[in-house]
């Protein structure tokens, strides 16, 4: 059964404590705050099929400059994707794999096409903004 995000996008979590840990790392991850990791590697333990903490491990990986632990994790997030997810899933997991393969035009059209059809999906949008996101090196 489809679990909701802290901001009702659903997600495909098995279950409440994969979601609930999910929804506790982006908190922490969007604050700066330690252990994001924890909870994300909590949410996979309590749902192992649960795409969208592979992607956001892959994203911690990117930022602390460990891209080979960040393509793993990524890929393992694509292949669960491929066949469970939704469309909203399978275009968040689509955006932070081209930013953790550092492709940020593509990133960049992604991410702005995919707030335009889920404007409170926080962790793309967090992608766009700030003084190092995919906006502010665009020129735009």
């Amino acid at each position: 059964m489809p679990q909701p995000d802290r901001y009702g996008l659903p997600m495909t979590a098995e279950n409440g404590l994969a979601a609930e840990h999910y929804n506790a790392g982006v908190t922490l991850m969007l604050a700066a705050w330690p252990g994001a990791s924890e909870h994300f590697e909590a949410a996979l333990a309590a749902d192992p099929h649960f795409a969208l903490p592979y992607a956001a491990l892959a994203r911690i990986h990117a930022t602390r400059a460990d891209p080979v632990a960040a393509k793993l994790l990524i890929g393992q997030a694509e292949r669960l994707i491929e066949t469970e997810g939704t469309q909203r899933e399978r275009s968040h997991i689509r955006i932070i794999a081209l930013t953790v393969t550092n492709q940020p035009k593509q990133a960049l059209a992604g991410a702005i096409a995919h707030t335009d059809q889920w404007p409170r999906d926080v962790m793309i949008l967090s992608l766009l903004l700030g003084a190092f996101g995919l906006l502010a090196f665009s020129g735009m």
